[in-house]
Formats: C-alpha cells, sequence, structure tokens
C-alpha cells in the first residue's frame, strides 16, 4: 500500500512525545503533551514515580 502524498500533515504533529524507560521489571512509556505540560503513564508494571 502506498502512502498518499497529497494528505496533509497533522497541525499538531509534534505536539505530543513519547518517551520510553527500560527497567528490570519491563518497559515503561511516558506520553508527554508538549503544550500543555501533561504526560500520561503506559505500561504494563508497577513502577515507583517520583518527580
Amino acid at each position: 500500500m502506498m502512502a498518499n502524498s497529497d494528505a496533509p500533515e497533522p497541525p499538531d504533529l509534534d505536539r505530543y512525545r513519547a518517551i520510553e524507560y527500560r527497567s528490570e521489571n519491563g518497559l515503561v512509556t511516558i506520553i508527554q503533551d508538549t503544550e500543555n505540560e501533561a504526560a500520561w503513564v503506559q505500561s504494563d508494571v508497577r513502577e515507583e514515580v517520583r518527580r
């Protein structure tokens, strides 16, 4: 399947950033909203979160 090169780019392409961390328990992904200074944590394992 070929991508449609005529499609416009999404306006907030750089708004969200995914940062992945590996721990001894598994992979943790943090999804950051760069405009609102908010973040979401996604993981299949329990990890302690510290500021």
